[in-house]
């Protein structure tokens, strides 16, 4: 993938709000980025201040794909781990 790609792949998933199913805080999803071997991974910020003073504001964070879109255990009930609120495109 080309600069430019990633770029533009950027700006298409700019402003897709999602929401944790654990802290219910809401994140942005950035882009879908794919190294060098073909493996898809989410690049998404989180959009509120951070309570732990060790973590920086507004923090970025990368997780595989599928593990982003993986439903989870959560009191019993399998529930997505991130579910999607708002897409501004």
């Amino acid at each position: 993938m080309k600069y430019i790609d990633l770029i533009l792949l950027m700006l298409i998933n700019t402003m897709n709000l999602v929401k944790h199913y654990r802290n219910q805080k809401l994140y942005n999803i950035i882009a879908t980025i794919y190294d060098k071997k073909s493996e898809k991974y989410v690049l998404y910020q989180q959009m509120y201040k951070s309570d732990n003073s060790e973590l920086q504001e507004y923090q970025y964070w990368i997780r595989p794909f599928d593990m982003f879109h993986e439903n989870v255990n959560h009191d019993g009930k399998m529930v997505p781990r991130f579910t999607k609120l708002y897409n501004f495109y």
